[in-house]
């Protein structure tokens, strides 16, 4: 890393203090509303309900307000449809060429990236990713490149040496040091909304446009000078916090009180270190970091919000930010974006109000009022909550009517009506998100319904979900591809090599990044739900007894192929050891009439047989009652 001068430092970590303090004026207007997102996917008790319980005794306790998170049934069924979109694809990101590039050369792109997404455990940070966009209304994905080396250290024995003979009888203890290469690829991570540090001059949808993006993160001390080590930061002596702040890491948000500001500084954890890491679009000239006199994206690290701890060159040729933002709501013009919490949060307030008014009453009838005489009876059996209770009558009372000593309020319940209305909320909550009942996982109620109804019922949602899709692939799966590709074309050496395996593992195909040449597009999401493999078996299925009943269609298609296809489609993968691999067992199934030859019911050709991707006419193996036309 670069020595940077004291006066250098000094007009960095100002222009950073500067920076952050813009945004959090900017995102502290929606801290409030991205906490509250947190509080609505749970059913909680508020704050004040709940110390209450701790003070009551369980038979004074009255009724007590629920939370109902409703809305968290709409976010999982819309986060359930994008992630069978985008991560119900195999491989995840496919490409195609933009010059023409073949075939041969787009899977090569597809299978070293699909290397860095199982490797690398990127799939995890992508239903994060999209969790966030659902819950906050906006999700950010971080993209970083790691070369890991793994250390083993292995104690044991070896006899002694003594005048250059070993000694069994005399055994010493030994050291060894294990080292190799790990994991070399990209990797990513999720940056929650609050830890953003955004240019509030320019929009969610623009953010790259902007002269800063960064984020908020802790990182242990330990960790710190193991970076320090490796050159990453610079700076001895950065103090980490001494102990922990309450209210931070593990405390459920639902019982904390939020006021009309949320702080969006981390909170102080023991022995961690709290960083800025800023990227900026800057002219390195104007900052005295170098001679080039173009804006190029700088990486800038800032600990305990007062220290220069990192300045370097973000050094990516794809020349972004290395992150990717994607919002719900169609916003080119602001730093704001809703979430499905936030949208349907008044209609949840009088779901809400519905549920706990009618459970009020029902308390309010289970705890039945009372007019009665203390003259007559002893209020004390009488005021006593425990069961089996027993009234013994004053003296007053003797002799007299004891239905007149004690009266019975008539109870009435004016909210039964409530469930029907939460019934008709229930409705407009589903018409505001386009997200019906099949889609939630509940059989429509009301009578029958043809195959057809349902069917078309969820179409309709679905559309509404596949614009979604649609904007979500462009805004943001589609520069996440471009630099998860760029970085590894970057990155990787000839000597780094992958292997592309066909079916069966017959055919493998190894290259390296200098065999990848020219530029990839994203492939883009159309935002269907892919195929449900079971129906595509049963279509096969047809279309494979359909071909055994016509000859002409078996003589022309790979009959034994098709089969093997459909069987692995169905989730079955040890179809080959189920294969006939000698030619006795099928010279003598020929002859018992469960396989034919090619090219006819005789001649000198190889058989074929089900599954055996071999014949020696060429034509498609026969499979037995089907035959081969002229």
């Amino acid at each position: 890393m670069r020595t940077i001068n004291v006066e250098t430092q000094k007009l960095i970590l100002k222009q950073c203090q500067a920076w952050v303090t813009a945004s959090d004026a900017k995102l502290s207007e929606r801290a409030v509303a991205w906490e509250e997102a947190e509080k609505a996917n749970q059913s909680y008790l508020p704050k004040a309900d709940a110390e209450r319980r701790g003070k009551l005794n369980r038979e004074e306790m009255g009724f007590t307000k629920v939370v109902i998170p409703y809305s968290y049934a709409m976010l999982m069924a819309a986060h359930t449809y994008l992630c069978s979109v985008f991560l119900g694809r195999d491989p995840v990101f496919q490409y195609e060429g933009k010059n023409g590039q073949g075939q041969d050369q787009c899977l090569m792109a597809e299978a070293m990236v699909k290397h860095n997404v199982t490797s690398g455990s990127i799939l995890p940070s992508l239903y994060f990713w999209l969790f966030d966009l659902c819950m906050y209304g906006v999700g950010v994905l971080g993209t970083t490149w790691e070369e890991e080396l793994v250390s083993l250290t292995m104690y044991g024995k070896k006899p002694a040496m003594v005048d250059g003979i070993e000694d069994p009888e005399n055994m010493v203890e030994t050291e060894t040091l294990y080292q190799e290469a790990g994991y070399k690829g990209n990797k990513t991570y999720n940056v929650k909304p609050k830890e953003m540090i955004v240019d509030p001059s320019v929009s969610f949808a623009r953010f790259q446009e902007g002269d800063f993006f960064g984020r908020r993160i802790q990182i242990s001390e330990s960790e710190f000078k193991r970076k320090v080590a490796k050159g990453i930061y610079f700076g001895d002596g950065v103090e980490a916090s001494e102990q922990k702040e309450n209210g931070v890491y593990g405390d459920n948000p639902a019982y904390a009180e939020t006021g009309p500001k949320v702080a969006l500084e981390m909170k102080k954890r023991s022995g961690f270190i709290n960083l800025w890491e800023i990227y900026a679009r800057i002219v390195p000239v104007d900052w005295e970091l170098g001679k080039n006199e173009h804006p190029e994206v700088w990486v800038f690290t800032i600990a305990n919000g007062n220290r220069v701890v990192g300045a370097s060159p973000a050094g990516w040729l794809h020349n972004k930010y290395p992150f990717d933002l994607i919002t719900l709501e169609y916003d080119a013009y602001t730093l704001s974006s809703r979430g499905f919490n936030e949208i349907g949060s008044q209609v949840s307030s009088v779901m809400n109000w519905l549920v706990n008014s009618h459970m009020y009453n029902v308390d309010k009838s289970v705890n039945n009022e009372f007019i009665y005489d203390p003259s007559m009876i002893n209020q004390t059996d009488f005021l006593d909550p425990k069961p089996g209770k027993r009234i013994r009558i004053k003296a007053a009372g003797y002799g007299r009517d004891v239905k007149t000593f004690i009266h019975q309020f008539n109870q009435y319940d004016m909210t039964r009506t409530n469930l029907q209305d939460l019934r008709l909320m229930e409705d407009i909550y589903q018409r505001i998100f386009g997200i019906n009942e099949q889609m939630l996982g509940v059989l429509t109620q009301g009578g029958r319904k043809t195959a057809t109804e349902v069917r078309s019922s969820s179409g309709f949602a679905l559309n509404r979900l596949k614009v979604l899709s649609e904007f979500v692939s462009a805004q943001g799966f589609t520069p996440l591809s471009r630099k998860l590709l760029k970085n590894c074309m970057q990155m990787y050496t000839k000597e780094d090599l992958f292997q592309i395996t066909k079916d069966k593992a017959i055919e493998q195909t190894a290259f390296n990044i200098e065999d990848i040449i020219g530029d990839f597009d994203f492939s883009p999401v159309d935002g269907t739900l892919p195929i449900d493999r079971f129906a595509q078996v049963a279509l096969y299925k047809e279309i494979l007894m359909a071909s055994a009943q016509l000859p002409q269609i078996a003589g022309r298609y790979d009959v034994a192929t098709m089969f093997a296809y459909i069987v692995k489609l169905s989730g079955i993968k040890n179809l080959e050891s189920f294969e006939i691999q000698d030619e006795a067992t099928i010279a003598r199934e020929a002859q018992l009439g469960n396989l034919v030859v090619n090219g006819g019911n005789g001649g000198e050709s190889a058989a074929g047989y089900v599954g055996n991707a071999e014949g020696g006419s060429g034509t498609a193996p026969a499979v037995s009652g089907v035959g081969v036309t002229g």
